[in-house]
């Protein structure tokens, strides 16, 4: 069973209203993931009329399998633009959920945001590891999300679409099968940096990858439990009027 559900976060919400009860656990779930990112979201506010373009806060929950493969997603949506603090609460309040549901899981968070964001999840995870409800987490890039940065980096770099599949499909099997593929990557980058129609966006790409570094070592993060999907960014609709 593939279950995705979207429920709608607000300030004032109580922790664990039925719209936001946990995400179901499959039979053969090994980790827990949540992120958290800032993103255009479709609020549709009356039925048969064009939705509108809105800046809100989306947080995600997902199963996952021991091989990466996602059982059950939970995508949160902020009520409104504010309301980050809430969103962080219900994404601890749904890891706290799962793991006394099932204790064998393993906790991370899987995205691709700011420090702020980070640090926000981590004081929250922290909290529960204090309570001793969790022994730890593992942090990680979103798969997709890298991609997609990495995509667009090679646009400076290489003009042909079809060359630029071919190198991100060879950087995607080398992150799953060694945990210093990221370095090679890197080293990519910068050997072709100065020939860049761009070398600022290659620059750009580089300061985020040391930055990240330790988020990008898939294969150990499988090899602890947690298996990160390769999954597309998605937009998402959300309807507000009948």
């Amino acid at each position: 069973m593939h279950v995705v559900n979207t429920a709608e976060v607000t300030a004032l919400a109580p922790r664990w209203a039925r719209a936001v009860s946990p995400a179901p656990i499959e039979h053969d779930a090994r980790a827990i993931a949540i992120g958290l990112a800032r993103t255009t979201v479709i609020l549709i506010e009356e039925r048969d009329e064009p939705g509108a373009a809105r800046s809100r806060h989306v947080g995600l929950v997902r199963m996952l399998s021991a091989d990466g493969k996602v059982l059950a997603r939970r995508r949160l949506v902020s009520s409104s633009q504010d309301h980050a603090d809430a969103m962080v609460g219900h994404l601890v309040d749904e890891v706290r959920a799962a793991v006394v549901a099932a204790p064998h899981l393993v906790v991370g968070v899987v995205q691709d945001a700011g420090t702020g964001t980070w640090d926000a999840l981590r004081a929250g995870l922290a909290r529960l590891a204090a309570e001793r409800v969790i022994a730890g987490w593992h942090e990680a890039i979103d798969r997709g999300a890298l991609r997609a940065r990495l995509g667009r980096t090679l646009c400076v770099i290489e003009a042909d679409a079809m060359a630029r599949e071919d190198v991100l499909d060879r950087w995607d099997a080398c992150l799953d099968a060694w945990d210093d593929a990221i370095d090679g990557v890197a080293a990519f980058l910068r050997d072709r940096r100065d020939a860049a129609a761009a070398p600022a966006v290659v620059d750009a790409q580089l300061a985020f990858l040391a930055e990240h570094r330790e988020r990008m070592r898939y294969a150990a993060l499988r090899h602890a439990g947690l298996a990160v999907p390769h999954e597309r960014p998605r937009r998402l609709a959300r309807g507000t009027g009948a």
